[in-house]
């Protein structure tokens, strides 16, 4: 299977863009993730004063 000159090549970045952009996702879910952490202990904590 060949591609025409005229085809576009689709959405595929350049590599440096890939790779930036699948850094970026890593980073901002281990970001998120430890958001989640921490809001999760703060709620334990806070059940835990109320007694509940």
């Amino acid at each position: 299977m060949t591609r025409k000159k005229d085809e576009p090549t689709g959405s595929m970045l350049p590599l440096p863009l890939q790779f930036l952009a699948a850094w970026l996702a890593v980073w901002l879910g281990r970001v998120l993730q430890q958001e989640v952490d921490y809001l999760t202990a703060e709620n334990r904590l806070l059940r835990e004063k109320l007694g509940g």
